[in-house]
């Protein structure tokens, strides 16, 4: 903002005072005591109530009848808005004595309209912030928090209030050669660009250097393929059609024919010898007789074994029931020889327990034992019942086996009456037996020379079919070795495309990283350009490159190319002495 006009009244040594400035500097000059420091603190105490130190201040007049003190000006803002401010401090009564304070009222205005202290302050914070005001109004504000290395208050304060609106995207707008920086930024801030821009840079180059091992491993893999001869299709198709042919002449000789049809003869024939016997058997003899026997004799031992299963089970559930009566008997034998505790003192408090007590437990404990006693009979009895009819059980069990072994011993001596009795023809002794039997023998002869003829025939096929699958088998594998290279050269193929991808991708991302850097260099210069401009002979250092490539923030002033502490004191005095 520009200050135009300052009005002074009853303010300190002034009874009334104007000052009409120019667009040009105005230089107030006086010998000491003339009141060149009264002017500046007049002008500190209208907009901040202190003087131009910072302290606080009573802008008493010299003269005792003066009672309202009043300061006031125009500014024009840097919208061009043209503002008045005024501040006035009345005395409200006489003081009680010559030491006391008199009570004083401050009033406050806007554009000649009254305003509230803590809305006047607020205005004038915004249009005109305390300590950018102190710090372009005293030479020795930077220096206050040295000895702390306060550097980056400092630092703050000179981008807060002379950077501007000096951006990270306003910075890139203004440089077309970083227009490609703007586009691959998408919305990321420069400092996250950079970070995601150094991550995905090292992946790359992790991938870039596994990539050739990896193809050397694939093309190791390729010289190790023994590849004998060449793959045919057709080769394998004839070989493939000759083995079906011979496997289905071979199928045909195994289920066919006449070996086949001599085989189904001797079946036959063997059928025939069976059933000539039963009929034999029929009309000369007591076999039907014989064969009841037997089949009754079958069902008796079966029914007898099935008895004897039961008998078992029996004794072994007996065994078991018993078992459980011996173990309650212990137990209720255990549970009469219990006696209760003689010692009469309670468990808690280890004090003798009264009669009533003692009377009480043993009463519980006979209940107790009783009821426990009764319960254990009561299993044993119930035990003991189970048993006998068990046992019972078992007798039955063990009359119906001699009952039934009685009655197989009787058919057995009836069995081997019939079978002595001489009344049995033998039936491989008749004409039809030897008959058949010849036709039979004859039968299998011929069997056996067919199948002396075929197992030749069989045994030449099948050495055909081995000799077809080796072959088919060879192919396959040079198939099979031919099929791995070409995998081995497709992933190879694929290790050099990614790896030329990633090549670009690489170069891309040291583009970005230059683009960052020259960001970062553009960035110095404009920063610390918009901020010098402001200075007539300091020059701030905000920014200290390292090594690494590392951007440090700093806050040195120079002068002439010193720099430090003394450079910063001196171009402030020489700046806040005669501003820019």
């Amino acid at each position: 903002m520009l200050l135009n006009t300052l009005s002074i009244s009853n303010f300190k040594c002034f009874d009334k005072f104007e000052i009409d400035f120019d667009e040009k500097k105005t230089k107030i000059a006086g010998d000491n005591g003339t009141g060149k420091t009264s002017i500046c603190d007049a002008y500190f105490w209208l907009l901040f109530g202190k003087n131009s130190s910072g302290q606080a201040l009573n802008p008493r007049p010299k003269r005792e009848e003066a009672t309202k003190t009043t300061v006031s000006a125009r500014f024009t803002l840097d919208s061009g808005e043209t503002v008045y401010i005024s501040r006035c401090q009345q005395d409200k009564g006489k003081k009680a004595n010559d030491t006391a304070k008199a009570a004083t009222e401050t009033t406050y205005m806007i554009n000649d309209v009254p305003k509230k202290k803590k809305d006047y302050e607020d205005y004038i914070a915004d249009i005109c912030p305390p300590d950018i005001f102190n710090y372009l109004s005293n030479p020795l504000a930077f220096a206050s928090g040295r000895e702390k290395g306060d550097w980056q208050s400092r630092r703050e304060i000179l981008l807060r209030s002379f950077a501007g609106e000096k951006s990270d995207g306003s910075i890139i707008d203004s440089h077309e050669d970083l227009s490609l920086l703007r586009e691959r930024m998408n919305y990321h801030s420069t400092d996250d660009f950079m970070a995601v821009t150094e991550l995905e840079r090292k992946k790359t180059n992790k991938r870039l250097n596994e990539i050739p091992i990896e193809i050397n491993a694939h093309k190791e893999t390729i010289d190790e393929i023994k590849i004998n001869g060449v793959y045919s299709p057709s080769i394998v198709a004839r070989l493939s059609a000759e083995k079906r042919k011979i496997e289905n002449e071979i199928s045909a000789i195994k289920n066919g024919g006449k070996k086949e049809e001599t085989a189904q003869r001797i079946k036959i024939a063997e059928a025939e010898i069976e059933l000539a016997e039963v009929r034999f058997n029929k009309d000369n003899g007591n076999s039907e007789e014989i064969k009841k026997i037997k089949n009754k004799i079958a069902d008796l031992e079966i029914r007898s074994a099935q008895v004897e299963n039961s008998r078992k089970t029996c004794e072994s559930v007996a065994a078991m029931i018993r078992s459980t009566a011996e173990m309650y008997s212990k137990r209720y034998s255990e549970y009469a020889s219990e006696e209760p505790s003689d010692e009469p003192i309670c468990p808690t408090c280890r004090q003798a327990l009264p009669e009533r007590l003692i009377a009480e437990r043993q009463s519980i404990f006979n209940e107790q034992k009783a009821e426990k006693l009764k319960s254990t009979r009561d299993a044993y009895m119930k035990a003991l019942e189970e048993y006998k009819r068990n046992r019972e059980k078992i007798k039955t069990l063990q009359a119906d086996e001699e009952r039934f072994r009685n009655e197989i011993g009787k058919l057995n001596a009836d069995l081997n009456v019939l079978a002595s009795g001489g009344t049995q023809a033998d039936f491989k002794k008749s004409k039809e037996y030897i008959d058949l039997s010849e036709k039979l023998k004859s039968l299998k002869a011929e069997y056996n020379k067919l199948s002396a003829e075929s197992d030749a025939i069989l045994k030449e096929k099948e050495d055909r079919v081995a000799e077809l699958q080796k072959g088919i088998d060879e192919m396959n594998a040079v198939k099979a070795a031919v099929e791995l290279a070409e995998r081995e050269e497709r992933k190879i193929r694929e290790l050099q495309k990614e790896q030329q991808r990633l090549g670009k991708l690489l170069a891309e991302q040291e583009e970005n990283i230059e683009l960052l850097q020259k960001f970062m260099q553009y960035k110095i210069t404009d920063i610390e350009n918009q901020i010098n401009s402001h200075f007539a002979l300091v020059r701030w250092r905000l920014f200290e490159p390292q090594v690494n490539g590392v951007i440090k923030d700093c806050c040195e002033a120079t002068v002439d190319g010193v720099g430090g502490f003394k450079a910063c004191l001196f171009g402030q005095r020489s700046i806040c002495g005669v501003p820019k």
